[in-house]
């Protein structure tokens, strides 16, 4: 049996809002946490807030900077977890080919290793999480977008370019509804909380009825606590767009367990978590009808438990294991 890991890990979850930090122990304890908000997204703006949100971390940890081991970080869009560097990140030109990793390791005097924040986030549930014990979990992370991530044999798939898991880009319906980068009927133009409200619109302007009409006159952002309210109250139009929503949720599911045969699929998101009523039980049924005897009998579907924590816990986690093998202790 190799030693087991001693000290202290770091994991930070970059958001499109905020920046989440949490310091764990040797034993999978979380010892403190931190938040602030992302900011105007500029590297040294975000790295600045990044570090004084691992300060705020360390401070409740009562865990001095230099006794940390490791540091995972998570960021979205494309990025290489070998090289440490950020790809592309969509809206913030300023990140492109950013050595994020590098630059971390400055501030933290830590190893730092960096993935995209689904893969983390289904990371930390497949190890701690909804899918704790397993070896082979996919996540479906439903929310604004519609973001995924694959673990096979205990380790984030990449792929080949290190890009692996795009989920949301998956086309469920040949010619649907338009999505990013023009992709018609992808899973993300067709489950997200984005293309849960546009639905909504549509059927407003047929003449249809709705509780949330006056909120989108306003141009008010629609939250998913807005259309778990409205899903509540009983409303027609948002009831059947969610049943829409959750028979696309469960096509995709099903597709994905016959191609990877997975001990657990986890479903998350704020949209999940707002209202998983609204969408499990039909996405499972759906789900199963979909999937082949075989799979049916051994992958099961779970919601996900970590909340905030996961993609922090994920980068905790996987910076572990990427410093272990590494030759890490």
């Amino acid at each position: 049996m190799p030693p087991k890991f001693r000290g202290c890990s770091l994991g930070i979850d970059v958001g499109g809002t905020k920046i989440y930090s949490l310091i764990l122990d040797e034993n999978n304890v979380i010892l403190g946490r931190g938040k602030k908000k992302t900011g105007d997204g500029s590297p040294e703006s975000l790295l600045g807030r990044m570090m004084a949100s691992v300060g705020q971390a360390l401070d409740e940890a009562g865990v001095d900077r230099k006794n940390l081991r490791c540091a995972g970080i998570g960021f979205p869009g494309p990025l290489d977890p070998k090289t440490g560097i950020i790809l592309q990140a969509t809206n913030l030109p300023a990140w492109n080919q950013f050595p994020l990793a590098d630059e971390a390791s400055q501030f933290l005097g830590c190893p730092v290793f960096i993935d995209n924040d689904v893969n983390l986030g289904t990371f930390g549930e497949a190890v701690l999480g909804a899918g704790k014990g397993s070896d082979n979990v996919v996540g479906m992370f439903l929310g604004t977008g519609v973001g995924g991530g694959i673990i096979l044999n205990g380790h984030i798939y990449h792929g080949t370019t290190g890009t692996a898991g795009e989920l949301g880009h998956v086309i469920i319906q040949h010619g649907g509804p338009p999505g990013p980068f023009n992709l018609r009927g992808s899973v993300e133009g067709l489950t997200s909380r984005t293309a849960i409200v546009n639905r909504i619109k549509k059927e407003i302007k047929k003449g249809k009825k709705c509780a949330l009409e006056e909120l989108l006159k306003s141009g008010k952002r629609i939250r998913s606590s807005d259309l778990a309210d409205a899903y509540h109250a009983g409303d027609s139009v948002v009831r059947k767009t969610f049943e829409q929503t959750a028979e696309f949720v469960g096509v995709t599911i099903g597709s994905l367990i016959n191609l990877l045969a997975p001990d657990v699929v986890v479903l998350g998101g704020g949209v999940m978590e707002a209202m998983p009523e609204a969408i499990y039980p039909t996405a499972k049924r759906v789900a199963m009808e979909i999937a082949l005897e075989s799979n049916r009998n051994h992958s099961r579907i779970e919601v996900a438990s970590l909340g905030d924590d996961a993609g922090a816990l994920g980068g905790a986690l996987y910076a572990r294991q990427r410093l272990i093998e590494n030759g890490g202790r």
